[in-house]
């Protein structure tokens, strides 16, 4: 009996040994603390045995990690066994690995049922919004009609981008994707019209308005995730239990602490009618209840859980994964109907079982410890060797044009660069090189991290970084400020933000003085704040906050007559001048540059900041360090351009982006 797998289509007879230290990888698969060095050792070996051992992983990787380590050493091979593993663990409970299982599917051009499944039912909007594309691309286009409801924006916008596109081919694909659309959803209305105003030009006469939700006007309510978590890990016992009645609606918060917060208290106090109130969210299961309600229920009681079922009217149960059976060929299939003269035969020969899962169940079958059927030998991998890094060496001048930023009238380049998307650490040298000393931190922003490790300590400290907090509660600011130390090796940050702050509920009293004594302590410069309120920002000023951070762009200008004249001893920083780059792909586009000229051109702006991925948009953007001059007739043509994206922005806004 021959078994073939699709890597090359590769095929042998059950009696070709499997090589010993073959053997030896794919058992160091199911070993945790060698998982990840043998998937690397597997990646891209077309051996079955290798193929089988991936594919065992994939059914059950002890972390998301090892599943998508899985998934991207399985790339290119063609078995059907593994397009099956793939579809099984589309049902992994990380978000992170069905990511990466729908994009393979996409590659492969397999994306099915399964997939138009995980658009209509997945709790992560990045994942539907993965399935949509892969959908869209593939014989079951119109499913990605499913979106059209999302409840998040995001997703909607996807599937907004893919029908632009295909209207392009003329008014009768128009007329035939307006007719797809049906159902009276406000999401899809708004959609609907959104789409009219991009294929038609005729903006709303009225936009709709978004009906106040209830919990809105409790008292613990706040819409900065950071605050609410604040005033809920706050509340007492009591208060706590008098605001059970919208635990169940905290279930489905974006934040995962606030949702730790409401199943706690669920846990603690519930009653049946909060537990009815939960379930009652699987019926929209892309607000992220699925794995939530069921962890909820997994602690349940017997009597809580009748006395749930009794008030819903129908058994308590958790949906499972779709049912897809299993080809033969599949190693978890032939250990299921492995019969005890083959699992004989297997314990005295076990080199000519390719698959571990197999023998397991054989060693079962057999009343054989596994052990005796491992090599003689544990495979381990190399020791790792100690990266070297070379430390930088930048040839630094001082910077252009050169403006005071803060109380502490800091010398900065007007342009500063931020490390959002990932610029390679060749990009910050290079914007050393060319004056900037201004450079925007956050935690995840890895390679602006490496690069700053990388420089001496004299070099480092010559930089003026903006690190800051999101936290509303006093010693969760300073344990972020001696985390950003720590990470940029750094003694003191010259600059300390909170960050979009929402409201004056960010910053209670605790936060204050934690951000007076950190200053007191040498541990930080200046502080200041970040906001996209104007009114915010300028009352911020008014009570001496230096450094403000705001937005403004072309499409954005409310800050000129409103904020920047008032910035009278206030440094301003501007972010967001590219408009999240819709600026530069308007119908007009203007260049990067521009952008940031017309920023740095307002009375009042201290300094902007731009946020390159690549080295092109870092070369592009430094443009207007060297030559920051804008033509008068050049400004109106910018503010035309923005004025457009103004106009396409608002009705976005209006449409989808708030329903």
């Amino acid at each position: 009996m021959d078994r073939h797998v699709g890597c090359k289509m590769l095929k042998r007879s059950i009696m070709n040994p499997v090589a010993e230290d073959l053997a030896a990888i794919t058992l160091a698969l199911r070993r945790p603390d060698t998982v990840l060095a043998a998937v690397a050792a597997l990646h891209g070996r077309t051996e079955i045995a290798a193929v089988e051992g991936l594919v065992e992983l994939l059914h059950q990787p002890p972390t998301a990690r090892a599943g998508v380590s899985a998934v991207a050493a399985l790339e290119g091979c063609e078995s059907p066994i593994v397009v099956e593993a793939l579809h099984h663990a589309l049902h992994s409970p990380h978000a992170s690995l069905r990511l990466a299982v729908v994009e393979a599917l996409h590659r492969r051009g397999v994306a099915g049922p399964e997939v138009r499944h995980v658009l209509q039912v997945d709790d992560s909007w990045p994942v539907r919004r993965a399935a949509l594309r892969a959908l869209a691309d593939g014989p079951e286009r119109w499913a990605i009609l499913a979106a059209a409801d999302d409840p998040h924006w995001r997703v909607r916008h996807a599937l907004i981008e893919v029908l632009l596109r295909w209207g392009e081919l003329g008014e009768a694909k128009r007329i035939e994707i307006d007719a797809r659309l049906t159902g009276d959803h406000p999401r899809i209305v708004g959609l609907r019209r959104y789409l009219a105003f991009r294929w038609h030009g005729a903006a709303p006469a009225a936009f709709p308005e978004t009906a106040a939700q209830p919990i809105t006007q409790q008292p613990f309510w706040d819409w900065d995730a950071f605050v609410l978590f604040r005033n809920l890990e706050r509340l007492a016992d009591a208060e706590r239990r008098q605001a059970l009645d919208w635990m169940p609606e905290l279930l489905i918060h974006a934040d995962e602490r606030i949702v730790n917060l409401a199943l706690e208290t669920l846990w603690r106090w519930g009653e049946a009618r909060h537990f009815a109130a939960a379930v009652a969210l699987r019926a929209e299961p892309r607000t992220g209840s699925t794995s939530v309600i069921a962890k909820l229920l997994e602690r349940l009681d017997d009597d809580q859980r009748d006395d749930t079922a009794q008030l819903l009217g129908k058994p308590l149960a958790v949906a499972g994964p779709l049912p897809r059976e299993l080809s033969e060929e599949h190693p978890y299939r032939r250990a299921a109907t492995l019969t005890p003269e083959r699992a004989a035969a297997l314990v005295q020969h076990p080199r000519q079982e390719t698959s571990w899962q197999v023998l397991a169940q054989a060693a079962r079958l057999m009343k054989t410890p596994l052990w005796k059927l491992e090599p003689a030998e544990r495979w381990q991998p190399a020791p790792p060797v100690a990266a070297t890094v070379a430390p930088l060496r930048v040839q630094r001048p001082a910077p252009p044009r050169p403006r005071l930023l803060g109380p502490s009238r800091l010398a900065v380049a007007p342009l500063g660069v931020s490390g959002h998307y990932g610029l390679p650490v060749a990009g910050f040298v290079r914007a050393l090189e060319a004056g900037v000393n201004l450079l925007f931190w956050e935690p995840n922003y890895a390679t602006l991290t490496e690069f700053s490790g990388r420089l001496a300590p004299a070099e480092r400290g010559a930089l003026h970084f903006i690190a800051g907090t999101f936290e509303a509660d006093g010693q969760r600011v300073e344990r972020d400020a001696e985390r950003a130390l720590r990470l940029l090796r750094l003694e003191r940050l010259p600059l300390f933000l909170l960050f979009w702050v929402q409201n004056w509920n960010r910053i209670t009293p605790d936060v204050r003085a934690a951000l007076d004594r950190l200053k007191a302590q040498g541990k930080i410069g200046d502080y200041g704040l970040s906001t996209h309120s104007r009114p915010l920002a300028i009352e911020a000023m008014q009570a001496g906050w230096n450094p403000v951070m705001v937005r403004h762009s072309l499409a954005h200008r409310g800050a000129e007559s409103r904020i920047f004249p008032k910035a009278v001893g206030t440094s301003i920083i501007t972010f967001n001048n590219t408009c999240y780059g819709r600026l530069l792909k308007a119908a007009v586009a203007p260049a990067a540059a521009d952008c940031y000229r017309y920023a740095l051109g307002q009375p009042g702006v201290t300094a902007c900041l731009s946020a390159p991925a690549t080295l092109e948009q870092l070369e592009e953007n430094l443009q207007a360090l060297r030559d920051p001059e804008l033509r008068a007739e050049r400004i109106e043509n910018l503010r035309r351009a923005g004025d457009a994206v103004y106009r396409e922005d608002t009705v976005f806004r209006r449409l989808v982006r708030e329903r």
